[in-house]
């Protein structure tokens, strides 16, 4: 027989919480008027099930693609239902042996205060002490994992190599230039404002940033890669993409690792680049994080080491308050947000 419900449980009796749900599904870049706040009712443990009480949750440019009536890959978000976020959350009532309260759990929650978990969802049961715990959902979560894939696993960017990133200042684009970046690369980051080239050269010592809406990019990126770009870690598509494919070097690699720019309804089109691909014998490959579960452990146990070592870093932008999840997936969308975008959870208040 299981226990019954632990300690902390009077946090969540008789209390409903906030969670986000999809309304419809977006024309392109979701609105907040796409999305409701609403308050859920309190719901009691099953044998087995966790509660969890978010404190941290990701605002990702990804979402653009889960609210969407066709993502591309797995199943839509049925209006109605809450929109998908990855979060960390501490357990705050447990039936479940195996997770006492006090727990602190990363996986994708939703956007939503509490979630009832049967802990088939969390992905990673984090240290306790961990400070601050949205490290988990930056420099050692998916992000900083999808710029180890991409920069390390795919590319196996060294020291001799010429790195282009789009997205430099967002926060995969960041971690991904400040990996290639330690290995003595030469990286040429791509962004979308002075403002964001300026954070490149003061948070994460990259002091090679290209505006890319600069009438003369190319020109630009030639003096700064004069014998052609050997790793392209691209984050955007588009017609900066275009651009940068026809300055690869020979036996150059790219890597794919979103399409910011494009309308996710459909593949895009642009300048053909077979020839190129062909002449200069370029290797293109698309990636999805979730795909490489089987490195992980030793990618985070890397990223960690790096980031004790002051070797990476990643600016947050904190949003304060459930509420502002749907403007601050808008403003990040729209490229007004610096690296990270984060929504803080408050505690609740008892009296």
């Amino acid at each position: 027989m299981s226990k019954s419900p632990t300690i902390e449980a009077s946090r969540a009796e008789h209390s409903t919480f906030a969670e986000v749900v999809l309304l419809r599904h977006p024309d392109l870049l979701p609105e907040p008027d796409d999305f409701r706040i609403q308050q859920a009712a309190h719901q009691d443990l099953s044998d087995g099930q966790v509660r969890i009480a978010l404190e941290w949750i990701s605002i990702d440019p990804a979402m653009r693609t889960w609210a969407a009536a066709n993502p591309g890959r797995g199943k839509p978000i049925v209006p109605g239902s809450v929109m998908r976020a990855y979060g960390v959350g501490r357990v705050i009532e447990s039936r479940n042996d195996t997770l006492p309260p006090g727990e602190l759990v990363l996986g994708p929650f939703g956007l939503r205060e509490q979630h009832v978990s049967d802990t088939t969802d969390i992905r990673r049961v984090l240290p306790q002490d961990l400070d601050p715990a949205s490290l988990a959902l930056g420099i050692l979560g998916h992000i900083g994992l999808s710029a180890y894939v991409g920069m390390v696993t795919i590319a196996g960017v060294t020291r001799t190599d010429t790195v282009v990133v789009t997205s430099a200042a967002g926060a995969v684009g960041s971690i991904a230039a400040q990996i290639a970046a330690r290995t003595g690369a030469h990286v040429i980051g791509i962004v979308g404002s002075a403002e964001k080239a300026e954070l490149c050269a003061s948070a994460y010592g990259l002091p090679h940033s290209l505006i890319r809406d600069s009438p003369d990019l190319d020109e630009q990126l030639r003096l700064l890669a004069p014998h052609g770009v050997d790793v392209f870690f691209d984050n955007t598509g588009g017609p900066v993409h275009d651009l940068v494919m026809t300055q690869m070097a020979v036996d150059g690699r790219v890597v794919i690792c979103g399409t910011i720019a494009l309308d996710s309804r459909t593949p895009g089109g642009g300048p053909r680049h077979e020839r190129i691909i062909l002449d200069r014998s370029l290797t293109i490959r698309g990636f999805l994080q979730s795909r490489y579960g089987e490195s992980e452990e030793q990618a985070l146990a890397e990223l960690t080491e790096w980031h004790q070592a002051g070797e990476l870093t990643l600016h947050e932008h904190i949003v304060d308050g459930l509420d502002q999840a749907p403007s601050a997936l808008k403003a990040q969308l729209a490229g007004q947000h610096l690296g990270k975008v984060l929504i803080r959870i408050p505690r609740p208040t008892h009296h």
